[in-house]
Parts: C-alpha cells; structure tokens; sequence
C-alpha cells in the first residue's frame, strides 16, 4: 500500500468513525431508542440470540452477494485489476455500511414473521409505548445514512482518485 492509499484509508475511516459517533449521540436522544433499551432489556435471552444469529448471517449473505457484484463489475470495468490495497479497504467498508442495515431490517423481519418471536417480542413491548415500527426506525434511519455512503465508498474503490 502506498503513502496516498494509507492516507485515503486512513481519512475514510476517520470520517466513519466520526460519523458513528454523531449517529450515536442524536441516536440516544430519541424517545424511540430508550423505549427500544427497555424493550431488548424484558427480551428472553433465546429470543435474542435467534436475533442475533439471523443478523450474522444476513449480514454475511448480503455482504457476499454485495462484494460478488462489486467484484464483478470491478473485472469487467477492468480486466485483470486486483481488488488490494485501498481498493479493498473502500470496497469492503462500502459492502458492510450496505449489508448491516439491510440484514439488521430481515431479521427484524423475521422475528416478526416466526409466530415463536413475535409472541415473545409482544410480550416484551407489553406496557411500553413502543411498536414494530417504531422499534424499526432507527434501523430505518441508520439505512437512510449507511446506504449511501456504503455506495459512495464503492465509487471511489472504484475509480481510485489517489492513483492520480
């Protein structure tokens, strides 16, 4: 890796981190996120691992698929280019800011579609002034950011400004 790749890196992931933080703190002020802590706190634990297994594994599929289209075009854009370097740091960021939200939003899905989940979820958000579909707005949120940002990632892996 270059001096320019490092830097490239090194800035993207500093913004990243930045903007997480940011993300955080409106995140933690919003009425819905405190309801939310409340309601995964009266969660069973079962239930809550089933959840976090389905996200893993949607991430790791969607995050798959994602990479294998990037790659993909990647090849036919240019032929016997190897994705390294900062081009994999960028495609790789970019693949996870687009698989997470999507996987995050499925397994919520899911956990509502499977009758086993869905009692033990009502039963958690029982007394709580919280819903499915509040519960799924700041996922909802957090897609409305990572998506794009995830796909402007893409773009730079794939016209490497700092070869120039």
């Amino acid at each position: 890796m270059t001096n320019a790749e490092a830097v490239w890196s090194l800035a993207m992931l500093g913004i990243l981190l930045v903007g997480a933080v940011i993300f955080i703190r409106v995140r933690r002020r919003m009425q819905d996120f405190t309801e939310g802590r409340t309601f995964k706190v009266r969660l069973p634990l079962w239930v809550a691992i089933v959840e976090r297994f389905n996200w893993y594994a949607l991430t790791l599929v969607f995050g798959a698929a994602a990479f294998r289209a990037f790659s993909v075009a990647h090849e036919v854009a240019r032929p016997r280019h190897r994705i390294e370097g900062a081009d994999a740091v960028y495609a790789v960021t970019g693949v996870a800011l687009i698989a997470l939200p999507i996987a995050m939003i499925c397994a919520n899905g899911i956990s509502w579609i499977v009758p086993p989940l869905r009692r033990a979820n009502r039963n958690a958000m029982s007394g709580l002034e919280v819903s499915f579909a509040k519960l799924n707005r700041g996922l909802l949120l957090f897609g409305a950011v990572s998506i794009p940002l995830g796909l402007i990632d893409l773009a730079i892996s794939a016209t490497e400004p700092w070869a120039r």
